[in-house]
């Protein structure tokens, strides 16, 4: 019994012996080996902090490759089940919980500032008052032909036909999901696998990071301007040989900016000797209202395009629409049998009667040129108090500040809601803060202008003024 508490002790602050581990790994594949080693976690013979034998020396031990060995360790770090890597080696994290989006969800580390706050801007969502209504077209929408029968069909008739009409380009083959990210994560588990080098538009938002780090993929984060991606990011990351690309073409989360069309020509001539997929993600669909410059419209290869519903027509529709080619979208569309299969046909109907309703498309409209608004009353008050901040558009602003801590807590105090940066940038990036003017009245602008202003802790350095510009960030000259 000594012995055993005596090994409980080290493992808990040293190197675990490469013999001890050896002899209790029986798979010798990466992920027998990740299983493995998961389920010595998961009883407590490893605990935190315990620190894994070197990769080399595990590998020899077990007659298999160093790369096997890292396999496995990449699995069970995208878990949070390891921690560290590199010469630090790699160490049993504290964190062996259900897998979660830890980024999209609260981490524990800013708390959720949005409870009971005045000014809830710390979540990108549409304002419900500006919604077509449900109710009308639930009721309006003829019946499916084949309602409660279990045929799993990609995509009613109807709701294909409208979505078709309203692309942004000639529409391939179409599926439907339960959502933006739910179609994003069914692309991704798809196609993707544990150490894919992926390249993603830097800042990108927390969940698709997330969801990335849950297959184990090596995320390359491509610095972007005003237009969309720059094409030298994107040029020097191609020798990683990338398994996929994935951007915002429309109104970008974030940045609030939209990718030109002289900028997708840029990237599509840079990629299209590469075996990459390209998906792309649109947030907003017909919200935008303008012309969107996607890459699937131009590349000839493997791509998918990710178009949500929930911010135009509405969050409980639950409905996404994936585009792409044939074998992408039948590879995709058959990865989901292993869940739900297929989208309430209702939902559907009721989304295909609502693109296709003159008042819902005048409704459309208006809360799009209300989202405008909001977002210009406070980019003008921002400005107005020497805050550089990004013109563009959408339902986002994205703030430099000095400290992102000090700021959402400052702001916090004030009952202003927004979100840190960090959860959509790497570590190395200039502090932001996301604020959210979906549901912002102009009224309020000025109020908020003034607390993140000074949250913001102004003026800004020469050497910021700079990193923003090189980002394509706008600076006012009042500023």
């Amino acid at each position: 019994m000594y012995i055993v508490y005596l090994f409980l002790y080290i493992t808990s602050v040293s190197q675990v012996p490469t013999p001890w581990l050896s002899a209790r790994l029986h798979d010798r594949s990466a992920h027998g080996i990740a299983a493995d080693v998961g389920q010595l976690i998961k009883h407590g013979d490893l605990t935190t902090g315990a620190r894994m034998p070197p990769v080399r020396e595990l590998a020899a031990a077990l007659g298999t490759s160093p790369s096997t060995v890292s396999g496995a360790w990449r699995q069970l770090r995208a878990r949070g089940m390891l921690t560290g890597g590199g010469r630090a080696g790699m160490v049993v994290g504290d964190d062996v919980r259900t897998p979660r989006p830890i980024r999209y969800g609260d981490d524990g580390q800013e708390g959720d500032w949005g409870q009971g706050a005045r000014f809830p801007l710390n979540r990108s969502v549409p304002d419900p008052g500006l919604l077509p209504d449900l109710h009308t077209a639930l009721i309006e929408a003829p019946a499916s032909d084949d309602l409660n029968h279990y045929t799993r069909i990609p995509i009613v008739p109807r709701l294909a036909a409208a979505a078709r009409a309203e692309w942004p380009y000639p529409a391939g083959d179409l599926m439907v999901a339960n959502g933006g990210y739910e179609g994003l994560m069914l692309a991704v588990h798809t196609f993707l696998r544990p150490g894919d080098h992926v390249l993603l538009d830097n800042p990108a938002t927390p969940r698709t990071r997330d969801i990335l780090d849950a297959v184990g993929c090596r995320i390359h984060f491509l610095d972007r301007d005003s237009e969309g991606i720059r094409p030298d990011a994107l040029a020097a990351a191609l020798p990683l040989r990338p398994a996929a690309l994935l951007l915002q073409p429309a109104w970008h989360n974030p940045a609030g900016t939209m990718m030109s069309e002289r900028r997708r020509d840029e990237l599509a001539a840079i990629i299209a000797d590469h075996p990459l997929l390209v998906i792309e993600d649109d947030g907003h669909g017909p919200l935008v209202g303008e012309p969107v410059h996607c890459l699937g419209a131009v590349l000839e290869q493997q791509h998918l395009l990710v178009r949500s519903y929930s911010k135009s027509h509405g969050p409980d529709l639950r409905i996404a629409i994936v585009e792409g080619d044939r074998d992408s979208i039948e590879r995709v569309r058959a990865f989901r049998d292993y869940g739900s299969g297929w989208t309430s046909r209702p939902l559907q109907e009721a989304l295909a009667w609502l693109l296709t309703d003159a008042a819902t498309q005048r409704s459309v409209a208006l809360a799009r040129d209300t989202y405008h608004r909001r977002r210009r009353a406070l980019h003008a008050e921002l400005v107005r108090r020497g805050v550089p901040v990004e013109e563009g558009c959408g339902l986002e602003l994205w703030v430099p500040v000095r400290d992102e801590r000090y700021a959402v807590v400052t702001l916090a105090a004030h009952q202003i809601a927004v979100v840190s940066g960090s959860r959509f940038t790497p570590a190395d990036r200039p502090p932001h803060v996301r604020v959210s003017t979906g549901t912002l009245a102009e009224a309020d602008a000025p109020e908020v202008a003034e607390a993140l202003a000074r949250a913001a802790q102004l003026p800004f350095d020469s050497s910021l003024r700079s990193s923003l510009r090189e980002r394509g960030g706008s600076i006012d000259s009042r500023g």
